[in-house]
């Protein structure tokens, strides 16, 4: 049913990566993503963790009939379906009853382009556990683009740097992006150069956003404020739970903002 309509709106919109399907049946509990890319189409299968309630027989069926259909009805070969098991670590739900997804990263590099919107953006289906492209943020990184001419914007958490992407493409004077990974902050600059963006006018900074902010004395008329639910690094002093430190790390951002910012 979604495939009558969903790459039709996708084509109109320049996408060339679209969320297909997202659990519409709640039996399969999977979302099913669609890249058109340079080496032709490619899926990604995220399975979310199935409920108490549903046993662990039953939902291995439904993943594997979902695995079967997925090339099948998107004509896409079988060795190009990725899949994700998206489980909440067992540590991190005994000590805070909701967690992060644990991290399973296959060896191989599995690394390809995609068009989105008029830019183009590196994604990986093999080291992680996302892709490096949030499409839920699509229309975030849109009004970037429209209302960033002649400003400073700061990105944080800016992972992939997606969204600094789109800011420099819409003729933002600076673009500051902080993340803690610098393997993240390396694919942004991958990501600047396939845009024929010159990285050396905008910054990339490998912090910990809450006291790169802290010590920051910049302004900025736009600010990028998407953080981790969790997060956890021997380079941060103690860990960031965002239930508990949202109130903080919004102060400190919006003590950067410029006037009217």
């Amino acid at each position: 049913k979604n495939l009558r309509t969903v790459p039709k709106w996708a084509e109109k919109q320049g996408l060339g990566c679209y969320r297909l399907y997202d659990a519409d049946i709640p039996e399969y509990n999977v979302a099913v993503d669609v890249f058109r890319t340079e080496n032709g189409p490619a899926a990604l299968v995220h399975e979310y963790g199935a409920p108490r309630s549903v046993s662990e027989v039953d939902a291995e069926r439904r993943l594997r009939d979902a695995m079967l259909v997925v090339p099948k009805e998107l004509d896409i070969d079988p060795e190009r379906v990725h899949l994700r098991v998206r489980q909440r670590s067992r540590a991190d739900l005994a000590r805070r009853g909701a967690g992060q997804y644990e991290r399973r990263a296959p060896a191989r590099e599995v690394i390809e382009v995609v068009e989105e919107q008029g830019l183009r953006f590196e994604v990986n289906f093999g080291q992680y556990l996302d892709c490096g492209l949030f499409m839920d943020m699509r229309t975030l990184r849109n009004t970037l683009r429209d209302e960033c001419r002649g400003l400073y914007v700061l990105n944080l958490f800016a992972y992939t740097c997606t969204a600094s992407v789109y800011a420099a493409a819409g003729m933002a004077r600076e673009v500051v992006s902080v993340d803690l990974n610098s393997n993240y902050l390396d694919w942004g600059v991958r990501n600047f150069e396939l845009n024929r963006i010159p990285h050396q006018k905008h910054l990339f900074e490998r912090a910990d956003c809450l006291r790169w902010l802290r010590g920051s004395r910049g302004r900025f008329d736009r600010i990028l404020l998407n953080p981790p639910s969790y997060s956890r690094s021997k380079s941060m002093a103690g860990d960031f739970d965002v239930t508990r430190d949202y109130p903080a790390l919004i102060q400190d951002a919006a003590s950067r903002l410029a006037a009217g910012g």
